[in-house]
């Protein structure tokens, strides 16, 4: 492995190190706030009091959003966008990465040959380090997106054609 490839491949783990390192220690705090919280509401359940008004209760999401938020139709098309053009941009990347990344090589049959028989210059074979191929990863993301947006279609006519409900 060339310098330059130990280089990358140190910065990427580095990068997945930090990210999980990231997620976990978000999780761990989550747990330790939803840990108070159960402790605060069996302390008061028993003394006799009634448990204290949480996020729930006050019409938020344990997640921190708007109670309703998550069943609207237009958080189907937002999150249908953004999956979708996730998954562009990452085909884009991976193909215009392909497209400029060359290297070019010397074959191996080349220096199997007697010195006197080789020609000069050598014969250059040029490879691409990234397949095109690669991009097609964007597809994943792209049908995430797309199912949100026919989930957005399909549910945004059934709530026309349901009769308001009466309060």
């Amino acid at each position: 492995m060339t310098d330059r490839g130990l280089i990358l491949a140190m910065l990427l783990l580095t990068i997945m190190v930090v990210v999980v390192a990231r997620l976990m220690w978000t999780s761990y705090l989550n747990h330790k706030r939803w840990a108070m919280q159960h402790q605060e509401r069996m302390a008061a359940l028993e003394k006799g009091l009634p448990p204290p008004a949480g996020p729930a209760a006050e019409g938020w999401l344990s997640n921190g959003s708007p109670r309703g938020l998550s069943t609207s139709p237009s958080y189907y098309l937002l999150r249908g966008l953004v999956w979708l053009f996730v998954g562009i941009a990452t085909m884009a990347f991976f193909a215009a990465i392909s497209a400029t990344t060359v290297e070019e090589s010397v074959p191996s049959w080349y220096y199997s040959q007697p010195s006197e028989e080789r020609k000069f210059p050598p014969p250059t074979a040029r490879r691409q380090p990234i397949p095109v191929g690669w991009s097609t990863l964007g597809l994943i993301p792209a049908g995430v997106g797309i199912a949100y947006l026919i989930f957005y279609r399909v549910e945004g006519r059934r709530r026309k054609e349901e009769p308001p409900e009466k309060a």
